[in-house]
């Protein structure tokens, strides 16, 4: 079995916590403004007067709300999701992968350059894994990558190249050597595509249960410029120096 390093993403700890925090205080604030219109002497609510008042102070109070409410809904939704493609990943590559792998959970080697999903670190190389839990058939149509003949929203190989730049511009850094990881791009159960093991402009694009054929079977020994246990040492540096 693989052995894991690397905590959950903090950014998608903190997606709910921050809407939820943003729709208390601004909910606490109309409260105190609905009081302090209620509260002076002589009001009476059915006064027009009053109403005119009250209504340009509570009104967009309101409305920002329940954009608020909205947009946790989603993020709350997206996070869910994108958790439970991780995880799934996740078990296949820790009950797959020999004990010769480790893999990363979750590494940010760039502050404001996102998360890596997945770091594989093994006797065939490196491996980059961005993972995508979407349903529907995924293909290539013009070089741009598809979900039921429409584009993503992002642009999916461009970050999986994005993302392997960084890590590979870090151990340049880091350790001064040049290592070329292997990209990856990882669709969950409910995502079909016909791509095989052949890669896509340098990227592989498949499904979770085949990690294990393309990190372990088919991807043949990679000789190292420096020991292997030096280049997981530093990964793991990364992930201290973050989390800590």
């Amino acid at each position: 079995m693989a052995n894991l390093i690397g905590p959950q993403s903090k950014r998608l700890e903190k997606i709910s916590n921050i809407s939820i925090w943003a729709m208390a205080v601004y909910g606490t604030l109309l409260i105190c403004l609905l009081v302090i219109v209620v509260v002076q002497p002589g009001y009476n609510f059915y006064n027009p007067l009053y109403l005119l008042l009250l209504i340009p102070i509570a009104g967009p109070a309101v409305a920002w709300l329940l954009v608020m409410f909205k947009k946790m809904e989603r993020d709350s939704y997206t996070y869910a999701k994108g958790d439970r493609g991780e995880k799934s990943v996740l078990t296949e590559l820790t009950t797959s992968l020999s004990d010769d792998y480790v893999i990363f959970h979750h590494v940010v080697l760039e502050k404001n350059k996102g998360d890596i999903d997945f770091i594989v670190l093994g006797p065939t190389g490196l491996f980059i894994l961005e993972v995508k839990n979407y349903s529907g058939e995924i293909s290539l149509i013009n070089d741009i990558l598809m979900r039921d003949a429409k584009p993503f929203e992002k642009d999916i190989l461009w970050q999986a190249k994005g993302q392997a730049r960084i890590l590979e511009q870090y151990l340049k850094k880091t350790l001064g050597i040049t290592i070329f990881s292997r990209k990856v791009v990882v669709f969950c159960d409910g995502a079909t595509m016909k791509f095989g093991l052949t890669p896509v402009h340098d990227i592989y694009i498949i499904k979770n249960q085949w990690l294990k054929k393309l990190i372990e079977e088919i991807s043949p020994t990679y000789v190292f410029p420096v020991d292997r246990k030096v280049i997981q040492e530093q990964i793991y540096k990364a992930v201290l120096d973050y989390y800590k």
